[in-house]
C-alpha cells in the first residue's frame, strides 16, 4: 500500500469495503440525483453508494457546515465546522469523541480553518487562516506544536503531510496587479525543524479574468510526493514533481456554468470568515488510481448555501479524462482509495455523510 498522503488512510477500515447489496437505478445523466441509495454511472465510471451516516444527534454534537474532513485508520471521522471554528471528532459510529478548539482561547478566540489533514502517527493538522498558522494536535486532541510563517505569506488553502514534510497552500505577501499577494503557491516546510524547503505554483497568470476567489490553494499529493494544483474555479489541473519541476497540466481551463463573483470584505476578520465560508469552491483529490476534480456551482438552486450543485471530472492517472460533468449529492470532503465522502448539508440540525464507491467497468 502507499504511504499516507494526509487524507489517504493507512489502513482502509474494512467496514467501509462491504459492498453494498440493494439493487440501484443506473443514472446516465449528470443532472439527474438518485434517491437513496445514490447511484450513478458515466461511460465506464460507477459512483454507487455503499454506507450513509447521520451527525448532529445533540447539541454538543450539532455540526454548522462541513468545511473539511479527515477519516483515519480507526474509522475515526475528524470534521471540520466552519461554523463555530472547531474540529469534531466522532467513532465510526458517529459519536461524538471530543472537540478540537482554538489553542488560545483568550476572548474566545476560533479557528477559521481552511483545511485539516492528519499523518501516519495520527496526528492531526489544523491551517488557520486568521493567524497564518498550522497547529498539530495528538490523536487525544492536545495541542503538540505549531508552525507560522506570517511575516512573508498568508495561508490560505489546503494542507498536506508526506512523511516529516509540510506541503501547505499559501499567499506571498507583496503588491501586484491582483492586489495584496504577489503570488500563490504551494510551500514545502521540514516539520521538525520548521524550516521553508522550497515554494512553486505560482498562479499570477491564471488569475487574470477569474473572480475574488481565485487566490484559493488546492492541491493533493499522491504517493511519491508529486503535487497536483488545480486552477481556482475551474477543472485545469498542473501536476509538478516533489521538487517544484512541471511534469504535465491537463483539465477543462473552465467549467461549463457559472462562476461565483461575490465580493470580498477588506476588514481582515470578516475577509477570513468569507474565504472560509465560500472555500473549497473547486478542488482535486487523488486517489490510487484516479484523479478527481470538484466543483461547486453556488448559482444553482434557490438556497445556495444548501442546493447548490457539485460536479465531479474523473481522470485517470497520466491525465486522460474519463468522465466529465458528474453530479454528486453533495460537497467532495475526502478521498481514500476508491471511496468518496460526500457531504450532504441537510434543512435539518443534523448532517450526513455518504460514501460513495468509485469503481470502473472496464477494469470489473
Amino acid at each position: 500500500m502507499k504511504p499516507n498522503r494526509g487524507l489517504v488512510l493507512l489502513t482502509f477500515p474494512l467496514f467501509l469495503l462491504l459492498s453494498c447489496s440493494e439493487k440501484y437505478e443506473v443514472h446516465e445523466e449528470a443532472d439527474q440525483i438518485s434517491p437513496i441509495p445514490y447511484y450513478l454511472q458515466k461511460g465506464n465510471i460507477v459512483l454507487s453508494e455503499i454506507d450513509r451516516l447521520t451527525f448532529g444527534g445533540s447539541d454538543s454534537s450539532r455540526i454548522g457546515m462541513f468545511l473539511d474532513l479527515v477519516v483515519d485508520s480507526r474509522g475515526s471521522y475528524y470534521v471540520a465546522d466552519g461554523f463555530d471554528g472547531t474540529v469534531k471528532v466522532f467513532d465510526r459510529k458517529a459519536i461524538l469523541q471530543y472537540v478540537i478548539r482554538h489553542p488560545h482561547r483568550a476572548g474566545n478566540r476560533r479557528l477559521v480553518i481552511s483545511a485539516i489533514t492528519n499523518d501516519e502517527k495520527g496526528s492531526i493538522y489544523v491551517s488557520d487562516v486568521s493567524d497564518a498558522t498550522v497547529y498539530r494536535f495528538d490523536r487525544r486532541g492536545v495541542l503538540v506544536d505549531s508552525l507560522s510563517d506570517n511575516a512573508s505569506v498568508f495561508v490560505m488553502g489546503y494542507v498536506r503531510v508526506s512523511k516529516s514534510q509540510l506541503f501547505l497552500g499559501v499567499l506571498e505577501k507583496g503588491l501586484s496587479m491582483y492586489g495584496i499577494y504577489k503570488s500563490t503557491m504551494v510551500g514545502i516546510y521540514d516539520w521538525p525543524t520548521k524550516r521553508l524547503l522550497k515554494r512553486f505554483g505560482s498562479f499570477d497568470e491564471m488569475y487574470r479574468k477569474l473572480s475574488p476567489l481565485s487566490p484559493e490553494v488546492h492541491f493533493d499529493i499522491d504517493g511519491e510526493g508529486n503535487v497536483y494544483l488545480v486552477q481556482a474555479n475551474s477543472f485545469r489541473i498542473f501536476c509538478y514533481s516533489k521538487g517544484g519541476d512541471a511534469l504535465r497540466t491537463f483539465g477543462q481551463i473552465t467549467p461549463e456554468f457559472k462562476i461565483a463573483t461575490y465580493s470580498m470584505p477588506r476588514e481582515k476578520e470578516e475577509s477570513a470568515k468569507w474565504r472560509t465560508t465560500w472555500s473549497n469552491m473547486n478542488g482535486v483529490r487523488v486517489l490510487d488510481d484516479y484523479i478527481i476534480a470538484y466543483f461547486v456551482n453556488l448559482f444553482e438552486g434557490e438556497d445556495k448555501s444548501t442546493n447548490s450543485k457539485c460536479y465531479l471530472n474523473v481522470y485517470s492517472k497520466d491525465g486522460t479524462l474519463l468522465a466529465s460533468d458528474i453530479r454528486i449529492p453533495g460537497r467532495l470532503l475526502c478521498a481514500a482509495q476508491d471511496i468518496l465522502f460526500i457531504g450532504l448539508d441537510l434543512k435539518s440540525d443534523q448532517k450526513q455523510i455518504a460514501l460513495l464507491k468509485l469503481t470502473s467497468k472496464a477494469s470489473g
